[in-house]
């Protein structure tokens, strides 16, 4: 609960703080929750403004409920799907990215991640209008890349160009780092307060180069670190409707590992290959949508199948092709 300052109100004086806190009122509740005539006596003002100050803390700082239907009907307006852009996983999830929500894709080393990030980031900087925040944990962005991509796509330059510039990386080397520039970015959004959003898909590639320095120590910073980081991916994604993908790698479990019984998996996936995203037990329910990527021996070809949702049915897959234009 937020602490009492000069700042909730000018009628609150360092003075009446001081005397406030002297006997145990700290916070917002605890000034509301004491007698007012008390309140008059310790604060050294007039029953009016301590009134006064009540009104004001209840009227800026208090809930207020609202009606079922506005809030779906609210839900409704700021809420949207964002395509991929690779028509056989739009086909497997329902059209797209939900805003509001955290995707997760996960899977073993060179299975395609990074590729598909970028696929999913050319695509939206080109057919969106809108910026894409590409959060790079790993150092090994690559702008050519993506930009072939976008090339492969169009062959306008001004379009190109506008994608480009739509394009926003941001490197950033420890959780420190991280939750700094969500922060950051939160604050920007907060304090724009506009109908329009800048924008509406973050990716972050990938998650273990930032958690695997904590592996091994004894303390609970990493997990106390990881609650902070959901904590703040949550309020992010909810309060601005943004869609989050998160990169994560994979794995290998046992049956008591999973969730889910292996008859739920397709037949490529068999008890032995049953994989679990790293980062640990703590991870395993935060993801709203979860996806792993399944390499095929030929290379050029990845199986991705849902191993968690709420909407969609476990072990539905699809299949995606690498090339030169991205993954399709």
């Amino acid at each position: 609960m937020a602490r009492l300052s000069t700042k909730v109100c000018s009628l609150l004086t360092d003075t009446a703080i001081t005397n406030m806190n002297s006997r145990k009122i700290f916070t917002f509740v605890d000034f509301l929750q004491e007698d007012p005539e008390k309140l008059v006596k310790i604060c050294q003002l007039s029953y009016t403004e301590i009134m006064i100050i009540r009104r004001n803390l209840v009227s800026h700082y208090s809930a207020f409920p609202k009606n079922g239907l506005d809030a779906y009907n609210d839900l409704l307006m700021h809420s949207a799907i964002i395509p991929s852009g690779i028509p056989s996983l739009d086909i497997m999830i329902d059209g797209g990215f939900l805003t509001g929500s955290l995707t997760e894709f996960y899977g073993l080393p060179s299975s395609g991640k990074t590729q598909l990030c970028f696929t999913l980031l050319a695509n939206a900087a080109l057919n969106f209008k809108q910026q894409v925040q590409y959060i790079d944990c790993k150092g090994d962005f690559s702008g050519k890349r993506v930009q072939k991509i976008v090339e492969a796509h169009c062959k306008d330059p001004q379009v190109i160009a506008q994608a480009m510039q739509n394009v926003i990386v941001t490197s950033v080397g420890n959780i420190y780092q991280l939750l700094s520039f969500l922060h950051h970015l939160k604050g920007n959004m907060n304090h724009d307060n506009t109908d329009e959003v800048c924008t509406r898909l973050i990716i972050i590639d990938s998650l273990p180069a930032i958690f695997y320095q904590f592996l091994g120590e004894n303390s609970n910073d990493g997990l106390g670190l990881m609650n902070a980081l959901v904590a703040t991916l949550r309020n992010i994604a909810v309060e601005n409707r943004i869609a989050f993908i998160l990169v994560n790698l994979a794995k290998k479990g046992t049956d008591e590992d999973t969730d889910y019984s292996s008859k739920y998996y397709p037949v490529f996936m068999t008890r032995c290959q049953i994989l679990k995203p790293a980062l640990g037990n703590y991870w395993l329910h935060v993801p709203n949508l979860r996806l792993y990527l399944h390499k095929s021996t030929c290379g050029k070809e990845s199986n991705i199948v849902i191993t968690k949702s709420s909407s969609l049915p476990i072990g539905k897959h699809c299949k995606v092709k690498f090339s030169e234009k991205g993954v399709e």
